[in-house]
């Protein structure tokens, strides 16, 4: 491989709301489809992918997205511990808890920060969300919010600190989502903050 390059293997969870290929849930096998592969290979990584696909025979949205995020984990996890680097194409949000799990299980003691970018903040919970949308609490189950027994189905995973949570972006967030994150200790910066004062200025970077 050249010089800086790595060895990468693809995870393509191809599902939205627990359907395969429909809305969102394309997008990982229009990319692999259209080259993406030769793409990164041609810039000297080493490339392998892989398409999950859950086993269980019956899809319901949220047990569904539970057990491929049990399925990311896994495969996150021995990518990592083998030193490749996993790029996870999914067509919902709430696979980053799989990811979440995949990385804590290499490094135990070593705390997991999350940059979310995102044009929906994804921090409802069963409690507060009007659609009954899974994936509008992506974030929120990440940081240990809801969902407390189904993220027990998920090897090694445990919630991400909210200090050490970045969400950049979220205009579509309901009034209780924005009452949540202010009340949280994750770091939100809006899109307007970036459109008035550039990516650098709106994170605080000199």
């Amino acid at each position: 491989m050249a010089n800086g390059a790595r060895s990468i293997t693809i995870f393509a969870v191809p599902y939205d709301s627990g359907h395969r290929a429909l809305r969102m849930g394309a997008g990982p096998e229009h990319l692999l489809s259209n080259g993406m592969e030769g793409v990164l290979a041609a810039t000297g990584h080493e490339i392998r992918s892989e398409v999950l696909q859950p086993t269980s025979t019956v899809r319901a949205e949220i047990a569904t997205a539970f057990e491929l995020c049990g399925m990311i984990a896994k495969r996150v996890h021995e990518a990592t511990a083998s030193g490749r680097f996993p790029l996870v194409l999914s067509g919902n949000c709430n696979s980053t808890v799989g990811v979440i799990a995949g990385l804590a299980g290499v490094s135990p003691k070593e705390e997991v920060g999350l940059i979310w970018f995102d044009g929906q903040a994804d921090f409802n919970t069963p409690e507060t969300t009007a659609s009954g949308f899974l994936d509008g609490m992506g974030l929120a189950t990440a940081v240990g919010h809801c969902w407390a027994e189904m993220v027990r189905t998920v090897p090694a995973f445990r919630p991400v600190g909210e200090e050490n949570v970045v969400l950049i972006g979220s205009r579509g967030a309901t009034q209780a989502e924005k009452e949540r994150l202010w009340a949280s200790e994750a770091t939100v910066v809006e899109e307007q903050s970036v459109r008035a004062l550039g990516a650098q200025g709106a994170l605080g970077i000199p």
